[in-house]
């Protein structure tokens, strides 16, 4: 079971504001998607065993042919972070 203060805990890495009339729905709905999280990690250990499944879990990355220069968006990207330490 999923705990309010877990469900607050939550929010606040998600920079959300939760009212407290929320939590409860909130929890309930985690119930279920967690409990969906784990039936397709079941099913989805079963695919594995099959030959088949192989194929359909090659993850063949492309050749990056155009790369940019290294470092051309860090600053704009730092600069949306609200929070940093130590660069």
């Amino acid at each position: 079971m999923v705990s309010r203060e877990e469900v607050s805990n939550l929010a606040a890495l998600a920079r959300l504001e939760l009212p407290a009339m929320e939590v409860d729905k909130l929890r309930q709905d985690l119930v279920v998607i967690l409990g969906f999280v784990v039936w397709l990690k079941v099913e989805a250990s079963d695919l594995s065993r099959a030959p088949e499944a192989r194929a359909l879990s090659d993850n063949t990355l492309r050749t990056d042919s155009e790369p940019h220069e290294a470092g051309i968006h860090t600053e704009r990207l730092l600069k949306a972070i609200p929070m940093q330490k130590d660069g």
